[in-house]
Order: C-alpha cells, then structure tokens, then sequence
C-alpha cells in the first residue's frame, strides 16, 4: 500500500477519534477534557503517564503505535503533524524575489508576537537578530515545526536560538541549516545563565519526568516529520534518543548524517541542536495576511562583540585591554623619564583583571 494512501487512511481515523472524543467530553463532562498539566491532579498524571507503558498487540495488528520516552510503545493513536508553514509575514531581501539562491537569499525568524499569539516560540536569549537569518527552507521547518509542536504541546514553551551564527560561539552554524531549540524546563538540563546548569529530572514524581522526556521525543518526531528524516540532532539524553532512533528506523527515514540522534559535548544537555540536509525542498506554505517585508541581510555582528563572546574570551580580552594600556603607559613613562632624566615605575594595572574559569566555559557548540 502507498504511502498517500496510508495518509489518507490515518487522517480519517484520527478525524474519526476526534469525534469520537469530543462526543465522549460532552458526555462526560469538562472535567478531563482540554486541560493542560498543570491543571490535572497527581492521579491524572499518573494516568497520562501510563500511556508510556507498552500496550498489548493483537496478532492482527497492522500498525505499531508510537513510542515514549522510555523507548516503550504509548498505545495511543499514532500523531502525525500536519507540516505547513504558518501565514505570516516573513523577512527577507530583494534576491528572494530574483530566485537567487542562499546565501544572497535568505529568510529572517519573524517577530514572535507576529506569529498567531505570540505563544509558538520565543527567542533565546543570548540570540541577536542578526543571528536569526538562514536558508529559506530552513525558517519553514522551524515555523512549521513550532506551530504543530504548540498543538500537541501547548504548556510546553519553545525558544528558537541561533540560526547562521558564525563566530566563536560555533564551530558550524555557517551554511544556513543548523539551528538550536530549547525546551525549557523539559529537557535533560537547565542553563540558568553565568555557566551554571541545573538538573530538571529527579526533583519531581518519576510521572512527571517521564512526561516531560516524552515531550522533548514528541518535539523530535515533529522535526523529523517536517524534515522528511533528513537531519540530525544533537541531543544527550539516551533515553529519549534510543527511542527516537528506534521510531525513526520504523517510519522508514534514512537520515545523510547517519544517526539522526546523537550525542556531543555538554552543551547540548539542554538543547537540541539540529541540522538539515542542504537538498531538502521548502514546505508548503500558508498565504500570508499581508506581504513579506523587503529586508536586507545585516553584516553579522563582530565576534568580539561582549554579548556573543564567551566568559573566558571576554576575561581573555579584558587582560589584553588592560595589558595595552599597561604597554602605552609604560612607553609613556619611558618617554617622560629619557626627557627629566626621572627614574619613574609604571603603575602595574593588570593583576585585577578577570581570570578565566574552564569550569564555568565549556567548548563552543557546534
């Protein structure tokens, strides 16, 4: 049987439970219908939460429900996302509008409060404009990925990072097809800013993280739906990445990087960093309410711009600063002393600057 045809198959059936569900919440009540976590009971949770059990097959079983985070089968409906770039006004230059093709072309991540809410995504926080361009198709897969992950997901925020970013902070982010997402509070780490990570598992019920492993699984399946298979995440949690892989196989994607989950430095315990194939063709895209606006492409910022620099580069250039002043003044002084035959010490300004701390530096992302 076609792939079309299984589309249309589990689109009906999906249309079909979702009548089916709304007739039950009518029946039923409001109580257990359309609300979020955080407004379930602890006995609630656990009964999501046993959704992650593996479910009983018949032996006639077609079709393999989806997996949790614990690499078991959910027993529920299988959910596929529908992929489309949302209808919103997208910046970028006049090139676009010639076919020119990346990087005279590129697209910009447009102003989350222009985007249906406000609510499908929020900007990371050490991510300037200037580093929220990339290929076109690129900005589609994000903006089509927030927008089912928000339907799926709604308690769960999402925080788009950089796009073409180069400069120290990463050893890639240079072709227009590497971006990083956050899940905040969901995933294996938290970083709470002036290099310190907190741990996100463990201070809650074993129902509650396994809730939230689910949702940064959820949060890959998405991009691998929207990308057709072709990327790769960086990503540390084994767990939700043994299971991913083992979905992935199953749908029948083959990924150019080999596995589509895999682990790097530290970093990215508490963020996926995702790339995409070059060759992968642009998604299909809602009209817009008004025209794109014509923007032309920023010069990125210099890499020894404070805000883009890391803790230990800035410490590093602080003492370089202060060793340059140091050197004039002690030119200076030179100067002065061959002129009054005056014997006069330098002021040593250095021995206060910042010394830099590889513990709270790690190594650039990719």
């Amino acid at each position: 049987m076609s792939k079309a045809v299984i589309g249309v198959v589990r689109r009906s059936t999906f249309a079909f439970i979702g009548v089916c569900g709304l007739c039950i919440c009518g029946f039923v009540g409001s109580a257990g219908c359309g609300r979020s976590d955080s407004e379930r009971s602890e006995p609630e949770l656990a009964d999501r939460a046993s959704n992650l059990q593996p479910a009983s097959q018949g032996p006639d079983a077609t079709e393999k429900p989806p997996h949790a985070a614990d690499g078991s089968s959910t027993g529920m409906p299988r959910w596929e996302p529908r992929c489309v770039v949302p209808a919103v006004p997208i910046a970028r230059p006049n090139a676009c509008a010639r076919n020119e093709e990346y990087p005279r072309c590129k697209w910009r991540m447009p102003n989350p409060a222009s985007v249906a809410d406000g609510s499908l995504f929020t900007r990371w926080r050490n991510t300037v404009v200037e580093h929220w361009w990339g290929r076109p198709t690129l900005v589609g897969v994000v903006l089509a990925t927030a927008s089912a992950f928000r339907k799926r997901e709604p308690d769960q925020p999402l925080v788009v990072g950089d796009l073409d970013a180069p400069g120290p902070r990463h050893q890639t982010h240079k072709s227009g097809v590497d971006v990083d997402l956050y899940l905040p509070g969901a995933m294996l780490k938290e970083n709470v800013g002036g290099g310190r990570y907190e741990e996100n598992y463990g201070r809650n019920s074993s129902t509650e993280d396994a809730i939230l492993k689910q949702r940064v699984l959820i949060l890959a399946q998405t991009l691998a739906r929207c990308t057709d298979g072709q990327l790769r995440i960086y990503y540390n949690d084994e767990t939700v990445r043994a299971s991913f892989l083992e979905w992935f196989a199953e749908e029948g994607y083959q990924s150019p990087f080999g596995d589509p989950m895999q682990t790097h430095n530290e970093l990215h315990d508490f963020h996926f960093h995702v790339t995409i194939g070059e060759a992968l063709e642009p998604l299909k895209r809602a009209p817009p309410p008004q025209p794109d606006p014509i923007a032309a492409i920023p010069k990125p910022p210099a890499p020894t711009t404070p805000a883009l620099m890391s803790r230990s580069a800035r410490a590093l250039s602080s003492d370089a600063s202060i060793e340059d002043a140091s050197s004039s003044a002690r030119s200076s002084d030179a100067v002065v002393a061959t002129a009054e035959d005056s014997a006069v010490e330098p002021e040593t300004v250095g021995d206060d600057a910042p010394t830099p701390n590889p513990a709270l530096d790690p190594p650039a992302a990719p």
